[in-house]
């Protein structure tokens, strides 16, 4: 969208885990050093956490480009549900489709292939991401995978990665002994190196004049964020969205608080239940200063998001002289045939902090609207081929589906995805207005290589499209409670 009015080769705030956009500060050069050293000794287990968009992903994928072709890499995006399912996937990684459901014969299976490769010299290492989500007999089982032997050497090292309860989790597993510098936590940005973060990712991408972002707005963004690398980039990128749209190529304090004010909450990662981002407040904006009010700004919980008090918001209204922002609560319901599609959304909207409901079932969706109640914007997320099932071709259950649904709850925006050539489908949809429509990947047909690239872009689309409607809904929301507010005043 911005890419040509700032002279960007492409979007540096991208949330899909891009390791041509890496920065080396120092606790992620730490944790590389970290796998690096843990590969080296040999170790059977090692263990890298942090907290949601901390950057373990981008550096684990860093990491993986960089050992060279002496190592099989062997890699496991998404968690399995069982020992059985882990260790098809692995098997699956190596080329082997297995439909063997007994443990102990995919056991034998994998070691055999594991040994084949030591004879070709190849080192196998198994990364598996997002393990937390891996229950306690499969975590024990790649413990167990990690001490196979062969011939007195290691057959396979095992990288595992996730949020910071996976270590709660190996704790709460006795017989699992890992060394004591086996496992790293990787912390958010310290805030001597958000500025430079944020320069480095807009020079990675091509732009040459480095003052689009004042120091002083660097500094908001700074605490605002918490030096999270991911939500860095989903503030900096709405700020040039909203420069854009402005016609401004230098932030300006009045667009720092536009684009804040209208983050949707539900969709930034690990922010507290939020007062709306007047809370991340420039106290003068007058004369070139861009000031964070030390009087009405205060850090909560260990993200250290920027928020004011009650008091002081309602001091902020008096001066202003109006009624305070409020907050539009945002649900997203979902709709979605595909079962491995199902399971990556859900795992992403939890992840996220979204408020959602997911279903493959018309029928409990509807049942899910009509309990709707409260001032709560519903976007529905609905797969096309429940309105869709040929290539383009609208069927009479579909179409009274969707009738249904536009009719009875014509407040509540749907945002169409489909694995289907958009072409065929999205006349139709214009013409009911229906103007969102996404593509997304069919998981089936995928290696699982690409299965987490093509989904988190897939899905940081979601979140984008999400977030547009979510702010000018917001908008409408706080001008009517406005306009109400005025007219009562006007009343009395």
């Amino acid at each position: 969208m911005y890419e040509k009015f700032y002279g960007l080769r492409d979007r540096p705030f991208n949330l899909t885990s891009d390791t041509g956009y890496l920065y080396l500060g120092s606790y992620h050069k730490e944790a590389l050093d970290f796998l690096s050293s843990g590969i080296r000794k040999n170790y059977n287990l090692i263990v890298l956490t942090g907290d949601i968009g901390s950057g373990k992903t981008v550096v684990l994928r860093s990491f993986v480009k960089g050992v060279g072709p002496a190592f099989e890499v062997i890699q496991v995006f998404y968690p399995a549900d069982s020992c059985v399912q882990l260790l098809q996937m692995i098997l699956l990684s190596l080329g082997v489709k297995s439909i063997q459901g007994d443990l102990n014969a995919l056991r034998e299976e994998l070691k055999g292939r594991l040994k084949k490769l030591h004879s070709a010299k190849k080192r196998p290492l198994l990364v598996v991401d997002e393990a937390q989500n891996l229950d306690g007999d499969t975590i024990e089982e790649t413990f167990r995978l990690s001490e196979l032997k062969y011939k007195g050497k290691r057959l396979l090292n095992v990288i595992l990665t996730g949020l910071p309860k996976l270590q709660s989790k190996l704790s709460s597993l006795h017989h699992i002994k890992l060394q004591t510098d086996a496992i790293y936590h990787l912390k958010s940005l310290p805030k001597e190196e958000v500025p430079e973060y944020i320069q480095y990712r807009l020079s990675t991408a091509g732009l040459s004049d480095p003052v689009v972002f004042p120091g002083e707005v660097i500094k908001v963004i700074g605490l605002f964020s918490g030096g999270t690398p991911r939500l860095i980039n989903t503030v900096c990128d709405a700020l040039l969205v909203q420069g854009y749209l402005a016609n401004e190529k230098i932030i300006t304090p009045s667009i720092l608080k536009e684009a804040l004010d209208h983050l949707p909450y539900d969709a930034v990662p690990g922010h507290p239940e939020a007062e709306p981002a007047t809370a991340a407040l420039i106290s003068k904006a007058g004369h070139g200063k861009n000031i964070v009010s030390g009087k009405q700004a205060k850090r909560v919980n260990s993200k250290k998001a920027v928020v004011v008090s009650k008091q002081d918001e309602n001091a902020l209204a008096q001066d202003e002289g109006h009624k305070p922002d409020k907050q539009l609560s945002l649900r997203v319901l979902v709709l979605e045939k595909n079962k491995r599609m199902k399971v990556h959304l859900d795992n992403q909207f939890q992840k996220y902090g979204y408020n959602f409901f997911i279903t493959n079932n018309l029928e409990e969706l509807f049942k899910t609207l009509e309990r709707s109640n409260g001032p709560e914007l519903e976007i529905i997320v609905a797969d096309a081929v429940s309105f869709f099932p040929g290539v383009g071709r609208e069927d009479p259950a579909g179409k009274r589906a969707l009738d249904s649904i536009q009719a009875a709850y014509a407040c509540s925006p749907i945002i169409m995805t489909s694995t289907l050539p958009l072409t065929a489908i999205r006349a139709k949809l214009l013409r009911r207005g229906i103007p969102f429509l996404l593509q997304k990947p069919d998981l089936g047909l995928l290696d699982l290589s690409e299965v987490t690239t093509r989904f988190d872009s897939f899905f940081g689309e979601l979140r984008n499209c999400l977030s547009n409607i979510y702010s000018q809904f917001n908008a409408f929301y706080n001008r009517i409670i406005k306009l109400t507010y005025e007219n009562t005043d006007t009343i009395k």
